[in-house]
């Protein structure tokens, strides 16, 4: 059940474990940045996994979606980056990060 009065962070994980992820966490999309409009669940992702393009993001999704509250959040990880650590993905996607480069 959607998380009405959830925080931002509750509402746009909601909609991306019911209706995104499945379509967009592939190989090609790991590392790559997003932001997810958490009322409707609506989201814009960035175009390389590889560039620190999460800037490009937020002024697209702004551009799109006006002030709305956005979540951002990087593809296949738990945190959107890391300061003296290394990003680790999903587990399921271990062997993808590998594959792909790794991300930090």
């Amino acid at each position: 059940m959607f998380p009405a009065n959830g925080s931002t962070a509750e509402r746009a994980l909601w909609w991306y474990d019911k209706n995104i992820r499945h379509r967009i966490e592939t190989r090609e999309n790991l590392g790559k940045y997003m932001g997810i409009n958490p009322e409707s669940g609506e989201y814009i992702m960035g175009s390389d996994p590889d560039a620190d393009d999460n800037l490009e993001v937020s002024r697209e999704a702004r551009a799109r979606f006006g002030t709305h509250r956005l979540f951002g959040m990087r593809i296949g990880y738990t945190a959107v980056a890391a300061i003296g650590a290394t990003l680790t993905p999903y587990e399921h996607l271990q062997g993808d990060a590998q594959t792909a480069g790794e991300h930090s």
